[in-house]
Order: C-alpha cells, then structure tokens, then sequence
C-alpha cells in the first residue's frame, strides 16, 4: 500500500535531499521482475536489430548510413546497459532518432508535396540531438572538469543542486515525448495521403502503432525522472521503473525502426501475391523487376523514376502500318473519286 515518508535522499554527487514524498513499499523479490521485463525488451529489440541486419547487407546489399547509425545506437545501449550509469544517455539517444529520420526521409517521396514533412523530420531531429548530447554534457560535467569520476562515481559539494537536475530531466523527459510523437505522426500522414491500398495500409499499421506505444512509454516514463539522479531505500524501486521504462523506450523504437526494413525476408519467407506492394516499397520511388523475372525471384530491382503521365499516349503510339495491297486500293479509291 502507498505510504508517506520523509527520506533523505543521497543523489549521485553525494548531496544529501530530505523530502516527503509518497511511495509504494515492495518486496526485493519484486526487482526480478524489472530485470525479467528488461531482458524481453532486449531481446525483441535485438532480434529486430539483427533481421534488419540480415535483410540490408546479405539480402539487399544495400547496407546505407541509417544502418550504420542504428549499429552505432544499438551498441552504445548495450555498452551503457552494462556500465553503472548512463551518463552518455545524450549520444546514445540521439543516434536510435538519427537513424529513424534517416530511414524516414528515404522513405517520404522527394516531391514538393512533402517538403515540409522532411523538414519537420529534420528540424525534430537537429533540435533533439543538440538539447540531449547538452543534457548529457551536464550529467558528465556536472561537478567540474573531474573527467575519471564519471557515471555516479562523483563525490563532492561543487555541483549542481538537485532542483536543477530534476528540472533538465523533466524537461528532457518532455522532449522525448515529444519528438517520438510527431516522428510518428508524420509518416501517418505521408502513408495515409499516398493512394495505397487497404491491404498496403493494414501491413504499415502495427509499425506505426508499435512507435505510438514507445511514445505511451516516454510519456509514462516522465514522472520516473528525477530517480535516475537520486538513491535511497525508497528511490530504488522509482529507478527500477524509470530505468525498465527508458529500455523498453529504446528497444521499441529499435524495433520499429529495424522491422519496417525486413519486408524482402517477410516476402521470402511467406511470399507474396504479384502485383501487390507493400508498405516501404509503396513509398519508395517505383520499381520493376528485370523482364521476364518471376515475382517472388531474387533478380535484382531495376528502378525506373515516377511520371504522373499514362504509360502510352497518342504522341509515342506508333501509328498503324497499312499493306501495300490497301495502301494502292485507298489511293484508286480517292483518284475514282476525285
């Protein structure tokens, strides 16, 4: 049952807090299951991360710089999961966003129609990255230039006080909400407006509906906040939350980002009506198979670009070829007349 206590709290720079604050009383045996839930988020994510891998540098062979980035994000999570703190929080999440814009603007056509989704995609991004690497910045630097004291090994009265913390992690916290939600509300709008079919837009649902959830979860993940700098009897399991919280958040938006990619091995794997195209590929600029290749074969895509004008008009359909028997017998026929 809830209970109110008054505690002192001992952030991670050794400054004492006392606050009232209420809490929820639990049992050690419950911290299992943060750990249990943690290790299924990693291990979705990682699979994800891993098919997305398959697909792009065996399948594909089309291994591009938002993959690059997603390696890079998927390897700082797993090196600040293992460390004792998550100083670098600000690098790591900003690269998992880089490398879903990177996806996204592959996707959204370049036509002037959607200029301003890529622009906002771009805006979102730069804005959210510089704001996170500086928070991060300030958790490592918080108590001066003691650089071999990072990652909560930091003990000294030369810091920053904890209202502070609190308030730049509210506020980051606020941040990612809200550049999850509109990264997810654009290609809403870019898949939604493109003349797809019902089947295309069924298939793009879970993917956009698995990044609303991570954004359920960086909205619920918000009060949690201020325990990723505190500690105390109580504060634990406030942490345990927040930090089951920011790694479902992250191996989420993995996720989504990793399995929208995998649709070549879904096609493979489970085949695939011809003439009907899915999700990504309904987005992406038009292609065709090489002639004569059968729908479901692996040769290669040849890309054509997109025109709004029909396959064949009157100015290149080539005119009909009359024999030379009518020919002669239409010109008797206009002579006799004349």
């Amino acid at each position: 049952m809830p209970v109110t206590v008054t505690e002192t709290f001992y952030s991670a720079v050794g400054t004492e807090v006392s606050s009232t604050v209420q809490v929820v009383v639990v049992k050690q045996d419950n911290y299992a299951i943060y750990v249990g839930l943690g290790l299924v988020a990693f291990i979705v994510g990682a699979t994800s991360f891993a098919l997305r891998m398959y697909v792009r540098k065996i399948m594909t062979k089309s291994f591009g710089v938002d993959d690059w980035i997603l390696v890079a994000a998927f390897v700082s999570r797993i090196q600040n999961g293992a460390s004792e703190g998550s100083a670098l929080m600000g690098c790591r999440v900003s690269l998992i966003r880089i490398a879903t814009a990177a996806f996204f603007l592959r996707v959204v056509p370049e036509k002037i129609l959607y200029t301003w989704h890529r622009l906002v995609l771009i805006g979102i991004v730069a804005l959210y990255s510089v704001f996170s690497i500086i928070v991060g910045f300030v958790l490592m630097a918080q108590c001066g230039t003691s650089w071999y004291e990072i990652d909560f090994k930091l003990v000294t009265d030369r810091c920053f006080n904890a209202q502070t913390m609190y308030e730049l992690l509210y506020g980051h916290g606020i941040c990612t909400a809200v550049s999850d939600w509109l990264m997810t509300l654009v290609p809403i709008i870019v898949v939604f407006r493109n003349a797809i079919s019902p089947r295309t837009k069924r298939t793009a649902a879970p993917i956009i509906l698995l990044a609303a959830v991570g954004g359920i979860v960086s909205i619920v993940r918000i009060p949690f906040s201020k325990y990723f700098i505190l500690y105390g009897a109580q504060s634990m399991n406030h942490f345990m939350i927040w930090l089951t919280l920011a790694l479902f958040e992250c191996c989420i938006t993995i996720s989504a980002t990793s399995l929208v990619a995998t649709r070549p091995l879904m096609q493979k794997v489970f085949g695939s009506k011809d003439g009907e195209r899915g999700f990504v590929s309904t987005l992406l600029p038009y292609q065709e198979r090489q002639q004569g290749a059968s729908p479901n074969s692996s040769t290669p895509l040849r890309a054509t670009p997109m025109s709004n004008t029909p396959m064949s008009t009157a100015k290149n359909t080539p005119k009909m070829q009359l024999s030379p028997t009518i020919e002669s017998d239409s010109r008797g026929s206009r002579a006799s007349g004349s």
